[in-house]
């Protein structure tokens, strides 16, 4: 081995060694303030070492960095986009894929892998990711170069979604009044009647002082924000101000069945669509957006405009959201 020594400054007048490896799977660190303990430290660290072959095979394979990122990544997006991510990964690289050394892998593998998906959504979802874990690994040192930089990224058409028709709105909310939409139906009301994204409907979301208060999932990097809405004159009568709003079943799930609840051919996000719709017909934009929560740090509002309770409500009462 052939390790660096780098003689850095400690104190005012006093220094310390450190000797270093990074190569071939090992990636060894020592440091004392006599050179003379340093190398012995060193040398005693690289003993009993398993093979370089078989420690960079599993250290630096492209399923270990990708790991890596994964860990890296938690906590600093939104937990669905996190598990989308590791979704993904699990479901869309091959196993032969993630067992090639990261340094080995080409422009032209990722390629061949990126064209064998059958949705632009997928290829669009996937380079993104791929683009990602070999920044992270560049940055880390792992890699000098990122292969994904030559593949042009292919944005996927966006389907726009419809909002519901008044009377599209009475039948959902008519069916809504069965019993076997009991365990979602508060979920299925605040989407839409507070305009929610389905994961924003969790354990922090709830009523005080006439407003339902949730976290905004929409924020990047961990930051924490809250949207603070108003409960519709409409909607007093119809929640079960008992139970939670958060449904007892799985994500999917719940989902699954407010289609049910839902006329042919409508998703449970149009329902955001609908409740921005409807508000905008009355409501001040800059309110609405608030509201929605999709662009926080442009609003004015955000930072020099506080609206008070009293101007929110009176802003509410002027919507007329479709009951059956």
């Amino acid at each position: 081995m052939a390790a660096h020594i780098i003689e850095r400054p400690s104190g005012k007048h006093g220094s310390f060694y450190e000797i270093r490896y990074r190569r071939n799977g090992y990636d060894i660190a020592v440091s004392n303030k006599e050179l003379k303990t340093a190398k012995a430290m060193f040398i005693e660290a690289t003993q009993n070492l398993p093979p370089p072959e078989s420690l960079a095979k599993n250290k630096f394979s492209f399923g270990s960095i990708a790991d890596e990122w994964l860990k890296y990544k938690h906590g600093k997006v939104a937990e669905d986009t996190w598990k989308g991510y590791e979704s993904q990964i699990r479901r869309f690289i091959p196993q032969k894929f993630k067992d090639k050394a990261i340094k080995s892998i080409r422009t032209s593998d990722i390629d061949e892998l990126m064209n064998a998906l059958d949705t632009p959504r997928k290829y669009e979802d996937m380079r993104t990711i791929f683009n990602s874990i070999f920044k992270y690994a560049k940055a880390s040192g792992i890699v000098t170069y990122n292969p994904v930089e030559m593949i042009p990224f292919k944005r996927a058409e966006r389907e726009n979604r419809d909002r519901l028709t008044d009377g599209q709105v009475k039948t959902f909310i008519t069916n809504l009044q069965t019993p076997i939409f009991d365990k979602i139906r508060n979920f299925a009301y605040v989407m839409y009647f507070f305009g929610l994204r389905p994961c924003e409907i969790d354990e922090e979301a709830h009523f005080e002082n006439g407003f339902l208060i949730c976290r905004n999932r929409k924020r990047k990097n961990g930051k924490k924000a809250y949207k603070k809405i108003p409960i519709p004159r409409q909607a007093q009568n119809l929640f079960d101000f008992n139970s939670p709003l958060k449904s007892p079943l799985s994500y999917d799930r719940t989902l699954d069945i407010m289609k049910k609840a839902l006329p042919d051919g409508i998703i449970p996000y149009q329902l955001r669509h609908t409740f921005a719709s409807v508000c905008d017909e009355k409501v001040k934009r800059e309110v609405v957006e608030l509201w929605m929560g999709d662009s926080p740090e442009r609003l004015v509002g955000k930072t020099y405009v506080h609206y008070s309770d009293e101007f929110m409500r009176k802003e509410m009462d002027k919507v007329n959201f479709v009951v059956a």
